[in-house]
């Protein structure tokens, strides 16, 4: 039996393409973050990346947590000010509102999942810029509604819709 904190996978699998499979149920991890490592010194685009307007989607997650492989996030910016609307898979729809300070954000999340409860946490984010140019968020979260926490990685989507 493994660590209900660490990052598993659906029975155990690692999902590697997510579009190829159908969506992660519930408290269903999308694949695994891989190793924890130290975070290299910030990167000039990283800092620079523009995320406003722009539309992102996991492609890894701890199981414990609710987002999926059909979770869609909006994102927004206003200078400091960060912003998302979020829905899809076990997230009926959600919101998240914070601070971006360089290549960082920190911020706290809540949302209605299909079971019709609440959940809510805060999450600190490092920014890196894939080599095709798309942003990608490095996720650390912490549930406040309940003890679990964990790891995700969310990717910018090449065109809204589509998957990572």
């Amino acid at each position: 039996m493994s660590d209900p904190a660490s990052p598993t996978t659906v029975n155990e699998r690692e999902i590697a393409d997510p579009a190829a499979h159908a969506p992660a149920e519930p408290g269903e991890a999308i694949g695994s973050p891989g190793p924890e490592s130290e975070d290299p010194p910030a990167e000039p685009a990283a800092a620079a990346a523009v995320i406003d307007g722009r539309h992102f989607a996991p492609v890894s997650n701890t199981a414990t947590g609710e987002v999926g492989a059909t979770t869609v996030f909006h994102y927004h910016q206003d200078g400091k000010v960060i912003w998302a609307e979020y829905s899809g898979g076990a997230v009926v729809r959600g919101y998240l509102v914070g601070t971006r300070s360089g290549d960082r954000m920190s911020f706290r999340y809540s949302h209605l999942n299909i079971d019709l409860q609440t959940a809510s946490g805060v999450c600190e984010t490092r920014i890196a810029v894939l080599d095709d140019g798309r942003v990608q968020f490095r996720e650390t979260w912490q549930w406040e509604s309940r003890p679990e926490h964990g790891t995700s990685i969310v990717e910018e989507l090449a065109v809204p819709g589509e998957r990572p």
